[in-house]
């Protein structure tokens, strides 16, 4: 226990466990590096909080299993013992355990069919600074279930010291706060604004690498294609640096013309010594990479290696990177907003909050004294806003609106929240559930609507699936779904991407993209050799495995919450114009047709001009098909219809007779 004592909350346990004593909820305030997500859950079980589980949240799954396996060894226990975690498509824990640590997904999924938490003796929200719809949802519910539950703890920990939104949340809360274990930082602006923030953050590596002597690299970026994009541009440059330093010698003073002449490096007028210059082994880290990739992060470079971790923001607070002591922060954030009024979400590049600036910095000073390169001017620092925008303000909230009605809340409007979505919003929402027949014009849950809220899907996905039981396609459908909802890129870089195009012609399926997923899916799923079949068509092996554990899952819940036990099927690819016609009839809300230009189309029920994605294989038909329906319409520069398929006027009229005719309006 001796390194338990060198975290702070060590030496306000009596305090923490004194307030816990009179006062059923504690909101837990704590800098980088207190202690509190690993140290916490372990002076609770330690003081007569273990007879029932300790349950621990986390926003994201990699935390969530970096925290329990460390948790464990504190114990010095086997993973899955005394401590356990369980995650979407990975649990370990049993009986035994009493230290769980579950992503607020998981959580949220138990809460289904059981309001009061009546398995666990603690509920700790981590990371509730982070404002996800999960979390913010969860604590809405704690709010009721204690006063239904009088024994039930809950611990609030914020990496924030703003504790008045939660204390506040929850009338008589307990408050304690705890000072991180933080060494100094010293931070670094860029005199002006940066036109390509990716090229900055390229030379700022290299940089880095020239002039400190030890120390890892975490580099903040927006998104998963930033990271990848940036990966190749420092491989790159790194190859001519290391040419350049061949030809060289050992040791270059003055002004280094001759490196910014061959690396495009500015390193300034101060002498630099060429043997700094250090092997990098970049890492990528984002929440759509699979697991045993993401916990790469925690390994240790070998002698002479430097690692550098290209991260979205899933690095700010959730796991924290043994070696970083240098910070590049680009300053942005990729976020999904959803406007009600057009019903569709827009990829927005946005500027960070103050707030996650500070959570980047903080994790150069975990270590040791650290550095951190802003890759903006402090202006624009000084004008950006304290905090981020909760995401249940931002996002489209029909999935929370169905799981609020299934554990028995009657009016999702005046369901407690710290910062609620707005009216319209949630009437935008309760309208979408009336639509795919979830919901009765009284906004009572119907018999589908039931059923879709035991499926853990978004709602369209859901109904899709109910859907496809009918037609007798449900093993096909559940194929498209799983490969829909992998959020992880297909394919591999556009190098092999090249090289593999060709021989992804011969698996396209001309009607579009829906049966070309179906058909991708089963040639990798029939393949005896995967990573052969990955390597040929440039599949991106991650993103076909996750579809294989999310299609395994959701047949598991047609068995188990469904009551089917046997999932129909085609006889062969010539029945699929069934697929087609059972997309059809799920997605009537998704139905666009050929503007007069002869290139764009207009949305059926929003009425809204739309294009189809680049990335579609119907982007090139010419001429463009007729009639489509589509699975995602998003917009960035211009408004995009995604995972699109060429539909006849005939099944339309055959399937949505009533298709012209507008629904009653939802009774308020």
């Amino acid at each position: 226990m001796d390194a338990a004592i060198d975290f702070p909350i060590w030496f306000h346990k009596d305090e923490i466990l004194s307030k816990l004593k009179t006062s059923q909820v504690l909101v837990l305030t704590g800098e980088t590096g207190s202690g509190k997500s690993t140290l916490l859950p372990k002076i609770l079980y330690e003081n007569g909080y273990g007879d029932s589980t300790i349950v621990v949240t986390q926003p994201r799954r990699v935390a969530a299993i970096s925290l329990a396996r460390h948790v464990a060894s504190l114990f010095n226990t086997d993973l899955g013992r005394l401590v356990g975690y369980a995650v979407r498509f990975s649990n370990c824990y049993s009986e035994e355990t009493r230290i769980k640590y579950v992503t607020d997904g998981v959580l949220f999924q138990e809460v289904l069919d059981d309001q009061i938490f009546s398995r666990y003796s603690v509920v700790v929200i981590d990371e509730a600074h982070e404002r996800s719809i999960r979390t913010d949802v969860l604590l809405g519910i704690l709010r009721t279930s204690i006063k239904r539950r009088l024994d039930l703890k809950v611990v609030i920990m914020s990496a924030t010291l703003k504790s008045i939104t939660f204390s506040s949340f929850f009338e008589g809360a307990a408050v304690v706060r705890v000072p991180g274990r933080t060494y100094p930082l010293d931070i670094y602006y860029t005199p002006q604004p940066q036109e390509d923030y990716l090229e900055a953050a390229m030379l700022t590596v290299l940089q880095i690498n020239f002039t400190y002597k030890k120390g890892d690299i975490l580099v903040f970026l927006p998104g998963q294609d930033d990271i990848e994009t940036l990966e190749n541009m420092i491989s790159e440059k790194v190859e001519a640096v290391k040419e350049f330093i061949k030809s060289t010698g050992d040791q270059i003073n003055g002004k280094l013309s001759k490196i910014k002449k061959y690396t495009e490096v500015l390193l300034g007028d101060t002498p630099y010594d060429l043997k700094h210059w250090m092997e990098l082994q970049i890492v990528p880290l984002y929440a759509a990479l699979p697991l045993e990739q993401q916990s790469k992060v925690f390994q240790v470079p070998g002698d002479g290696c430097r690692k550098v971790v290209l991260a979205t923001n899933i690095a700010e607070t959730s796991v924290t990177i043994p070696g970083i002591r240098f910070v590049v922060d680009s300053g942005l954030v990729k976020q999904k907003l959803f406007s009600v009024k057009k019903c569709f979400e827009s990829l927005v590049l946005q500027k960070i909050s103050k707030d996650s600036a500070h959570q980047r910095a903080g994790r150069a000073g975990r270590m040791g004294p650290g550095k951190v390169f802003r890759l903006y001017t402090s202006e624009a620092f000084n004008s950006m806003r304290l905090c981020r925008i909760p995401e249940i303000q931002c996002t489209n909230v029909a999935h929370i609106y169905l799981e609020l009605k299934m554990i028995g809340v009657h009016n999702p409007l005046e369901f407690p929240l710290i910062d609620a979505p707005s009216k319209n919003a949630l009437l935008s929402a309760a309208m979408e559930l009336y639509r795919l027949d979830a919901l009765d014009t009284k906004t009572n849950l119907t018999d589908i609507g039931m059923k879709m809220g035991r499926i853990p899907l978004l709602p369209r996905h859901a109904r899709l699936l109910l859907l496809s039981l009918e037609f007798k396609c449900t093993s096909e459908i559940l194929t498209i779904v799983a490969m829909l909802s992998t959020d992880m890129t297909l394919f591999t870089s556009e190098r092999h991407e090249k090289e593999s195009a060709k021989m992804r012609k011969n698996i396209i399926n001309k009607s579009g993209d829906h049966l070309s997923l179906l058909n991708m899916y089963n040639i990798w799923n029939d393949s005896p050799n995967k990573k052969e079949c990955c390597r040929q068509f440039g599949f991106n092996p991650g993103a076909f495995k996750r579809a294989a554990e999310i299609r395994n899952q959701l047949v598991e819940v047609l068995t188990k919450r469904i009551g089917v036990m046997n999932v129909p099927s085609c006889k062969d690819s010539s029945e699929w114009d069934t697929v087609l016609k059972c997309l059809c009839r799920a997605n009537w809300m998704n139905l666009a047709s050929l503007d007069t230009d002869g290139k764009s189309y207009k949305l059926e029920v929003q009425n809204t001009k739309v294009m189809i994605h680049p990335h579609s294989v119907l982007f090139t038909r010419r001429p463009c098909p007729p009639l489509v329906i589509f699975d995602e319409c998003s917009s960035t520069k211009k408004v995009y219809i995604q995972n699109v398929s060429e539909i006849s006027h005939e099944w339309v009229a055959q399937l949505l007779p009533n298709l012209a005719l507008k629904k009653p309006i939802i009774e308020q």
